[in-house]
């Protein structure tokens, strides 16, 4: 199914939870909804199910607006931040529940069938008979999801369906959705404020920002080619560096900040001398003590801390006018060094570099 918001508005008293919002949503298409809280994202999937009416604007499915349908009569399957599951009833139950409402009801053999189906694709057919209360939350989150299946619904919709999962049992689950999704073909969008599970996960993202829509686009490019410094900094994190152009020349633009000057890509031939930028680094692109060949986006600066992150190391390097910038190197080290404990970090000096191609210049906001 195809699905079209067309300027969408929704206001809560004085408060404009979704401010205009206008997405295309393809056929198939696992779409993200990806944002910090109170973004409007939850508030956008309310409406596509029907649960709240928009103030403002439309919302097409297959070219066809839904803003008056019911929830009911809109075909779409919706999983439940905290699943939502009736205590009461089996694990079957549950899964059948969507089965037996007005307009969905089906002979008890085919409701048994279609069950059964579902809860094997789930991993979950030995707990047929089992109460809520006697699920892992993992579990639980398959129960809700194959609820949300068994209907087959032509649009999926899920909101922070792993937020109550551990992280091991999240990626899992992850990998879970991300199968069945594709195994399906069905279309599916998807509520997050987690940008590993959007860039691990989604097709497409859209991310939010005060209701509004900030940038659209494949995670990759939402990553590599961030629209402005809140994208940047929301995916992924960026060390965020003021500066303003003193030149561009073939291609290459140069940057004057408070520590030094860089030197960058001028991809889009958007920047001119004296213009306000600024520069945002992923930690990644940092080359600690590795010889570049070039003496282009050399500096160094003061360890004031040392975060072991078990994969990885994030080293904070404080440079002369007091800015911090964060570098991530693999492994528990510096690459060419021993690695550094903790104590020791702020006596030692620290030379980096990075390449222009890794230094993403942004307008100044």
């Amino acid at each position: 199914m195809n699905l079209s918001l067309q300027s969408i508005v929704k206001r809560f008293d004085t408060v404009t939870a979704v401010d205009g919002v206008s997405l295309e949503i393809r056929d198939g298409e696992c779409f993200f909804l990806l944002g910090p809280s109170g973004c409007g994202k939850t508030t956008l999937l309310r409406m596509v199910a029907g649960f709240c009416a928009p103030d403002e604007g439309r919302i097409l499915f297959n070219g066809q607006p839904v803003n008056d349908l019911p929830p009911h009569r809109r075909n779409t399957g919706m999983v439940f931040q905290n699943y939502a599951l009736w205590p009461h009833m089996t694990v079957f139950d549950n899964v059948a529940f969507g089965l037996t409402v007005p307009g969905r009801t089906c002979p008890a053999p085919e409701r048994r069938e279609r069950v059964g189906r579902m809860l094997k694709a789930m991993h979950m057919e030995d707990m047929a008979r089992r109460k809520p209360n006697q699920l892992s939350g993992g579990q639980q989150q398959r129960v809700a999801l194959a609820r949300a299946l068994v209907i087959d619904p032509a649009c999926l919709l899920l909101d922070e369906p792993l937020s109550n999962l551990d992280a091991k049992l999240r990626l899992e689950m992850r990998v879970e959705i991300r199968r069945l999704v594709k195994q399906l073909g069905i279309t599916t969008i998807y509520v997050t404020h987690d940008q590993k599970e959007a860039l691990s996960m989604a097709g497409r993202c859209a991310i939010l920002r005060q209701g509004r829509v900030e940038q659209v686009g494949p995670p990759r490019d939402l990553y590599e080619r961030p629209a402005n410094r809140f994208v940047a900094d929301f995916i992924g994190g960026a060390n965020l560096v003021p500066g303003k152009v003193r030149a561009v020349i073939n291609g290459l633009v140069t940057i004057a900040t408070a520590f030094g000057e860089w030197t960058a890509r001028d991809l889009h031939g958007a920047f001119q001398p004296g213009a306000a930028v600024a520069l945002a680094i992923r930690p990644e692109a940092l080359h600690l003590r590795a010889s570049s060949g070039t003496d282009l986006n050399r500096f160094a600066g003061r360890l004031t801390e040392t975060i072991y992150l078990g994969e990885a190391t994030e080293f904070w390097i404080r440079m002369s006018d007091g800015f911090v910038i964060k570098a991530l190197e693999s492994g528990p080290g510096i690459p060419g060094g021993p690695a550094l404990p903790a104590a020791a970090a702020p006596a030692v000096e620290i030379p980096f570099h990075v390449n222009p191609d890794d230094v993403i210049v942004l307008a100044a906001e």
